[in-house]
């Protein structure tokens, strides 16, 4: 419910998906990662589920094929920055920059636009938000956060909170570029399992 809120007050930013039907949008953050990132496709393509990857653009710089990867297996791609930096507090001309460098970076590689956008750390500010707006960027948030890069949380409280949070539109976000990811790659079968018992589709974000 206050997700539904939050989406009614800050109207460019989308925290949870309006659907009619049983669907739950699983996105995937900091990537590409040579070694994880294409195991989580891997997996993805097992269970033909679909995703949403927020990507940095630096490290589609050094793995461009990753990225290619990614949206011919039909998942959906948005921005994460350049550098990941903490964008809070950064000036107009520092932000344009990070979402104008890794706009051109994806853009070349996959030939189409790219419109969505998570700022790093889920930080956002009124400055921010304009430049959104002005860019004509969709600002991704989530409903639940799985915490998967934190190894002092169990992999069962993980699973947990995923099946907790089972309901249609949900967003969560996992991470496929963190030094940790092969802890997601090691957990998401059993999340597939259990999102196809429910009969829920996993799709890309739909804007």
């Amino acid at each position: 419910m206050m997700h539904h809120l939050l989406s009614k007050i800050f109207k460019n930013i989308v925290w949870i998906v309006a659907t009619n039907s049983n669907e739950i949008f699983l996105t995937f953050d900091d990537g590409p990662h040579p070694e994880y990132t294409p195991q989580i496709l891997e997996i993805l393509n097992t269970y033909q589920a679909h995703a949403t990857f927020f990507i940095v653009g630096n490290k589609a710089e050094q793995y461009p094929h990753i990225v290619r990867q990614i949206d011919e297996q039909g998942h959906a791609i948005g921005l994460h920055s350049y550098s990941h930096p903490r964008l809070v507090g950064k000036s107009r001309q520092f932000i344009l920059s990070e979402l104008g460098k890794t706009q051109q970076v994806i853009e070349e590689i996959i030939q189409k636009p790219v419109m969505l956008f998570r700022p790093p750390y889920g930080n956002f500010t009124p400055l921010l938000l304009r430049i959104c707006v002005q860019q004509q960027l969709k600002v991704i948030l989530w409903t639940t956060a799985s915490y998967d890069y934190f190894l002092r949380i169990s992999n069962r409280r993980i699973l947990q909170k995923i099946k907790n949070f089972a309901e249609p539109g949900t967003i969560h976000v996992f991470h496929d570029g963190h030094k940790n990811s092969f802890r997601t790659a090691s957990i998401l079968p059993e999340i597939l399992e259990f999102y196809h018992s429910c009969s829920m589709k996993l799709s890309a974000l739909p804007f």
